[in-house]
């Protein structure tokens, strides 16, 4: 068989096949199934802080595109976890890590950049994750007309790195 081996930074992952921060990774039990069903790592759903974050959308999870009557696709209106930070830290990155899963926590990128900071540390200090990514697009803080979003979008993750030494993904 093929060695499918990459690096990461220091993460080594046996494949390179990285199941991402959506409805699969919505808790411990689920990323630990995405992992021993073949993935490299898993990403969880994104981490904010504040629980007013949690909650679904109020029509579902998906929305359904039409033109006129016709429907010709659907996006996700999904965001964040529904999880608050606390059952990240106190449960569901533990149950994932219980498979050996190479975990990349996603976590918001905060519009106060020492929050994004306070975020990383507390889910590092789990012990249970390997490296982030810094989701600075599902929503961004700032209208994406806004030309302010570079500088902020520098601070997040001047802010991010040098919260941890694990590595850190942008993701845009």
């Amino acid at each position: 068989m093929a060695n499918l081996k990459i690096r990461i930074g220091s993460l080594e992952l046996a494949n390179p096949i990285i199941l991402g921060s959506a409805t699969p990774t919505w808790d411990g039990k689920r990323m630990g199934r995405g992992y021993m069903a073949g993935a490299g790592a898993i990403v969880s759903k994104t981490i904010v802080l504040g629980e007013e974050h949690c909650n679904h959308p109020k029509n579902g999870r998906f929305f359904v595109l039409k033109s006129g009557n016709r429907p010709f696709g659907m996006i996700n209106v999904e965001t964040f976890s529904t999880l608050p930070e606390s059952s990240w830290v106190k449960r569901e990155l533990k149950v994932a890590k219980k498979t050996g899963a190479p975990i990349i926590a996603s976590v918001l990128a905060m519009a106060n950049p020492s929050e994004t900071a306070e975020l990383i540390q507390s889910v590092e200090a789990t012990g249970e994750v390997d490296a982030f990514e810094l989701n600075n697009s599902c929503p961004m803080h700032v209208n994406m007309n806004d030309y302010n979003i570079v500088p902020l979008t520098v601070a997040q993750t001047s802010a991010a790195r040098k919260a941890t030494t694990f590595p850190v993904m942008l993701k845009l």
